[in-house]
């Protein structure tokens, strides 16, 4: 038996479980004699983050923790390819991690060869699991199992991750892959999902097949209908003939624990987990696709059925708000289920069932209320601001705000910038952290923000986003506050939407290949606004820390390209290698230094380049030189000549005159037509506007309230 109640269970509490549960639990787990003890972030090792949840505690204190705990079992961690890292793994080893497992999709075992061979070299017991295993053949499977097994698998098995199985579906595959492996001496692993009732049954039924490790959590914790029920699956396994070595009384024990201190109330089987299990969809978009489809007024379970139709895995979030866009824009079923019906439903089911479907029609009630006109701010997280066509919603609007500016229509006053902890203890120049305030008003759409951020250049050393915000956006005809935003998140989305824009003013109609120098949250946004205009094939990348990029690179190999377009990833030991012969380069560091990263004779005749990286008004990415041949864009040339490092240098120099500074509107507008670069290289040098910052919220209001793009 193998426990991930302190890892896949942190799922349904936002990962959110702190230092004494994680101990109490693990305890009690080790007094019950569970042979592994899994822990960590529900994604796994590096997935703490803004966009899947940060955890209540560090990787590095979770495994330190549990390791502590543990007297007699084992100790197991968790990896995604692209979440962690193979430092993480190494971190891992390093706290005595005695089972690491490699999670992938069950038809892309090769993204776990590396990772399977990094931990044969350094002894550890590595498994690989195949998720979403409904999506593949138990043939499929076989094949994948053996081929984990060559990289280096000391077991395999498959994670019913949407919960869709019934038990003959896992005697196949499950025979299928101990036929295979089992010869070998490779024992197989199956983790059940109880999005339809089976999880139980399924493990018997896996065990009966031949499998040697079966999941299971206390009381089932897990997202969704949650997982299969440790404490129940054991029992019946030794009602069943199996043996399983661990003491019942101290395993209910350490269930009571979970309930009483892990979990607000047990998961449970209600309606859309049924729908997610039909559907074969992850039951951990329960949450995103309750809010989303609220908003849009879009049943929830059309929702899950189309997601399930084009088989969305875990890591498509952006998905979601793509499935209610276009389900909302054809009018799709309206919401079966009321909050009426849902609230007089209530009176007749128990307190347990009673809390979850609450949960559901809350979501449900926030939608219905908005559109009545009574209700407060919408609140717009990083999820909210996901998908191409908002992303392209962003860029459109940025398009209409240039516009209005260039003729005057709007206005956008510079920003108030506070610097502050310019020193190190010792008196040295220590990082100049930034506080920023931005209003503007955008009268034609009707509407006004206000932005608070913080830019804090060497968070990303501590493993934290180098920007942190909130941008109120309101109603100017009422004065209502209409929106609150994540900051943080916009400030990515509408800066890469920029560049978007730029790009497609500026770049080549055909360009296919992209450099990026940076590895953070902006490098990422880079990447999906430029792919949102461009046809790109190839990606290289380059960071100073080789990590972060290896990371980043991962990502992009995970997110980037279409099937009928898949996109080649290389990692660049150094910026040269990034640019040279790139068709667009972006630039997005935090480097506070006036000498530039990218030299002029790196760069091909014709490319694009987008710099938008620097900490301050000094700061350079591209040699002020390559201005002088290069048709130059800016948003606006007051706030370049404010903030714009490489123009500023530029002018200084007399490579360049104010004059030959393009703005975006008059591009937009036709004023400027793009042909006037003449097959130039072009540069767009962004500051960032707080006008940016209004358009770009007012476009994701818009998506999230369901009007039409």
């Amino acid at each position: 038996m193998y426990d991930p109640t302190l890892r896949d269970g942190q799922h349904a509490v936002r990962h959110q479980l702190g230092v004494a549960a994680l101990r109490g639990y693990a305890e009690a787990a080790d007094a019950a004699g569970i042979p592994v003890v899994e822990v960590g972030h529900g994604n796994g090792l590096g997935a703490s983050s803004l966009q899947v949840g940060r955890a209540a505690v560090s990787d590095d204190e979770m495994l330190s923790t549990v390791r502590e705990a543990l007297r007699h079992s084992k100790m197991g961690v968790f990896m995604l390819p692209g979440w962690g890292t193979s430092d993480d793994l190494r971190k891992a080893v390093a706290h005595g991690a005695d089972v690491i497992r490699i999670g992938v999709h069950c038809t892309e075992t090769s993204l776990a060869e590396r990772h399977l061979g990094l931990l044969a070299e350094q002894g550890a017991e590595a498994h690989c699991v195949l998720m979403m295993s409904h999506m593949a053949t138990p043939a499929e499977l076989a094949e994948h199992a053996t081929r984990a097994v060559g990289y280096g698998a000391r077991a395999v098995g498959i994670m019913d991750s949407a919960g869709h199985f019934l038990p003959q579906d896992v005697t196949d595959r499950i025979g299928a892959m101990v036929e295979a492996v089992g010869p070998l001496g490779v024992p197989v692993i199956f983790h059940g999902h109880n999005n339809l009732g089976m999880a139980v049954a399924n493990s018997v039924a896996a065990a009966e097949a031949g499998a040697g490790i079966i999941d299971g959590c206390a009381r089932g914790f897990g997202a969704g209908a949650g997982n299969t029920q440790l404490e129940v699956v054991v029992p019946v396994l030794e009602r069943t003939g199996f043996t399983t070595g661990i003491d019942l009384y101290a395993l209910l024990d350490a269930a009571e624990f979970a309930e009483r201190e892990l979990m607000p109330a047990p998961p449970v089987t209600g309606s859309l987990s049924i729908v997610s299990g039909l559907a074969g969809v992850f039951s951990g978009f329960k949450h995103q696709v309750l809010d989303h489809s609220g908003r849009a007024g879009v049943d929830p379970r059309d929702v899950f059925f189309e997601l399930g139709r084009r088989q969305a895995i875990a890591g498509q979030e952006d998905l979601i708000v793509d499935v209610v866009a276009e389900l909302s824009a054809r009018k799709a079923t309206p919401m079966s289920v009321s909050w009426r019906a849902v609230r007089a439903g209530l009176r007749s089911r128990g307190a347990t069932e009673e809390r979850a479907v609450t949960r559901e029609a809350r979501a449900w009630k926030r939608a219905e209320t908005e559109r009545e006109g009574g209700a407060g701010p919408v609140t717009i997280g990083a999820q909210d601001m996901a998908g191409r066509d908002r992303l392209v919603r962003v860029i459109d609007a940025l398009a209409e705000v240039f516009a209005d500016l260039s003729a005057g229509r709007t206005r956008s006053p510079a920003r108030t910038i506070i610097e502050h902890g310019t020193h190190g203890e010792h008196g040295d120049p220590g990082p100049r952290r930034q506080l920023l305030a931005g209003t503007a008003v955008w009268e034609r759409r009707g509407v006004g923000s206000v932005k608070i951020t913080t830019l804090t250049p060497d968070n990303p050393d501590r493993g934290l986003p180098l920007i942190h915000g909130v941008v109120v956006l309101t109603d100017l005809d009422t004065g209502r506050i209409t929106a609150l935003l994540d900051g943080a998140e916009l400030t990515a989305v509408r800066t890469g939407a920029v560049a978007g824009l730029a790009t497609r003013l500026c770049a080549p109609e055909d360009a296919e290949d992209l450099a990026v120098l940076g590895a953070g949250v902006q490098a990422r946004a880079l990447v999906r606004a430029v792919s949102a205009v461009r046809p790109i094939r190839s990606v290289r990348v380059f960071s100073r820390t080789r990590a972060r990029t290896e990371t980043f690179a991962e990502w992009i190999r995970a997110t980037a390209g279409h099937p009928d377009r898949p996109v080649e990833v290389s990692v660049c030991d150094t910026a040269k290698d990034a640019v040279a012969d790139a068709a667009v380069i972006c630039t997005a560091t935090s480097t506070d230094d006036p000498t530039p990263l990218v030299a002029a004779d790196w760069v091909a005749p014709g490319a694009h380049i987008n710099v938008i990286g620097g900490t301050h008004e000094d700061a350079i990415e591209v040699d002020p030189a390559l201005l002088a041949s290069a048709f130059v864009v800016v948003e606006e040339r007051a706030a370049a000549l404010e903030d714009a490092g490489e123009v500023r240098a530029a002018l200084a120099a007399g490579l360049i005159g104010v004059a030959e500074l393009h703005e975006l509107g008059a591009l937009v507008t036709g004023v400027t037509g793009a042909s006037a670069a003449g097959g130039r290289t072009s540069v767009f040098r962004g500051v960032g506007m707080a006008i940016e910052d209004t358009a770009a919220a007012a476009a994701l209001h818009e998506a999230a309230s369901g009007k039409p793009g």
